[in-house]
């Protein structure tokens, strides 16, 4: 399959009512609920990082368990359409154009959510400095969650990697505390998330 122009896929998903059926499927409600099953327990949370915001529908269940969330992403349209769902909430986040493959993050962070966005970068190389980035970007005892479609599935989409990648990548970096999977009606639907943490904790 040729590959997908990603920036082309991003800016057509990100015009439409509800981007990637996020707000509306009842499977990515249940895939928020898993990535939520092994966040929460550890909340609250003071310095936190979500890598892509898509619209925002996730980063709203994330805000309130954290004190301090910075939320990057390579598209503006993301973070406009994302803080534009937070309403009022939307000042207690930071909003910030970057792509961990290319720029620096920040941090120390005590959470960093990185979910079904990594398999965008264009690959291994790139994802590859996009999870060193990260995983330095983690305090002592801080945890990372890495949540993708595998990779077969993205191979299909036209995109590079997926879950067992970015996990043999993360692997290499952090130590694995959690993981659990959400499985839909079909292929298109299957989510694999990992927690991970920095150190002892």
């Amino acid at each position: 399959m040729a590959g997908l122009d990603v920036a082309d896929h991003l800016r057509t998903e990100l015009a439409g009512a509800d981007p990637w059926s996020l707000a509306t499927s009842e499977f990515e409600r249940r895939r928020f609920d898993a990535l939520l099953s092994v966040i929460a327990p550890r909340a609250p949370f003071g310095r936190a990082l979500e890598v892509g915001c898509a619209a925002g529908v996730f980063t709203a269940r994330l805000a309130p368990l954290c004190t301090d969330l910075t939320v990057v992403d390579a598209m503006p349209q993301a973070l406009d359409r994302a803080a534009e769902r937070l309403g009022p909430a939307a000042n207690r986040v930071a909003w910030r154009v970057a792509d961990p493959s290319q720029d620096e993050v920040g941090g120390p962070y005590d959470l960093i959510v990185a979910a079904e966005v990594l398999y965008y970068l264009p690959g291994v190389d790139a994802l590859k400095v996009a999870a060193k980035r990260l995983a330095s970007a983690l305090r002592p005892g801080g945890i990372l969650v890495f949540g993708s479609a595998s990779d077969e599935a993205c191979r299909r989409w036209g995109l590079y990697g997926g879950a067992e990648t970015g996990l043999a990548v993360f692997s290499d970096l952090l130590r694995e505390v959690a993981r659990t999977r959400c499985l839909g009606a079909d292929w298109t639907e299957d989510s694999t998330i990992v927690a991970f943490s920095a150190g002892q904790g």
